[in-house]
């Protein structure tokens, strides 16, 4: 089809390998979810929206201003004190805008102050590093080449209909996939785990799997992936206890899911389908072990990461 001419053109240069590549990653992470054509259709519903890409626009900023508090943070520690007051006086300036718009706006009409003449501190090469974070990092990003946030719109939605056409190539594949598995019986890791789940959307099924156990216990709760969820939450009578550590996931890959185990911590804190309990005392590591590894994490791994 003329479109399908076009997104070929688009991604490839007449070269189709990129699309075959590009089709094949989005089958390999489609065979990871419960309902494979449900993922499919939700990254045509869910990601071509004005709320998604404001989402990420505003992600982007907040992003840029938590760059900044930690610039001035470092900015505070440094001996040249004239020049970190004007340093901060002007990051000051730039925390007080409240969109991406006005922040990258501020940036053009903003610039760091010069350090003091003739002052020779201890910290020099501390304050270049500095510098260099703030003129390679933030401020870079901050006046990139997409433009305004109505110029970043424009240019996403400019492949909205390239993407759409490639989601329903792999769709199309999918079927046609399907279709020979039926023929010759064979099939995927993931489609063994979708036939568990159609099994348990039989009543009696489900209830006789459930009532067959007094616990159910999930260790690496972390590395939990969609199916694996669906399976635990069918046969789940409120017996279902999980250990896990999100700073140890490590099973993306493979398709596992860190998030399911952060919305069910959060939940569980606040007492909603069930109960948190922390483990906040090692068994393992000396004490200035673990209060390295907590003030390292605490700067490196935020929630958002």
């Amino acid at each position: 089809s003329k479109k399908f001419e076009d997104t070929v053109l688009a991604f490839s240069n007449k070269d189709v390998e990129n699309i075959k590549k590009l089709a094949l990653k989005i089958i390999a992470k489609s065979d990871r979810h419960a309902d494979k054509y449900g993922y499919l259709n939700h990254l045509k519903e869910d990601f071509f929206n004005d709320d998604f890409i404001d989402k990420c626009i505003d992600e982007y900023y907040r992003d840029l201003i938590s760059d900044l508090k930690y610039f001035r943070e470092g900015l505070c520690n440094l001996e040249d004190v004239d020049f970190a007051n004007n340093a901060v006086a002007i990051v000051d300036e730039l925390l007080e805008c409240q969109n991406y718009d006005d922040l990258r706006s501020m940036f053009s009409e903003k610039k760091m102050p010069s350090k003091t003449k003739k002052l020779e501190t201890s910290d020099e090469e501390y304050r270049k590093s500095l510098m260099k974070y703030y003129n390679n990092k933030i401020k870079i990003n901050a006046k990139n080449d997409y433009g305004s946030s109505e110029n970043i719109k424009e240019l996403y939605l400019r492949y909205k209909d390239y993407a759409f056409e490639i989601v329903d190539l792999v769709i199309r594949i999918e079927n046609k996939l399907d279709e020979f598995k039926r023929e010759h019986n064979v099939y995927s890791f993931g489609d063994i785990s979708r036939f568990i789940l159609t099994l348990l959307k039989n009543e009696g099924i489900r209830k006789e799997i459930s009532n067959s156990f007094d616990y159910i216990m999930v260790d690496e709760y972390q590395d939990t992936n969609d199916i694996q969820e669906s399976v635990i939450s069918s046969i789940a009578r409120n017996n279902v206890y999980m250990v896990g550590d999100i700073k140890q996931s490590i099973y993306r890959f493979r398709g596992a899911d860190c998030h399911i185990f952060q919305n069910k911590y959060e939940e569980y804190k606040k007492h909603l389908g069930g109960e948190e309990i922390d483990l906040n005392r090692s068994y393992r590591s000396r004490k200035e072990v673990v209060d390295f590894i907590n003030e390292l994490f605490e700067v490196l791994m935020d929630k958002s990461y």
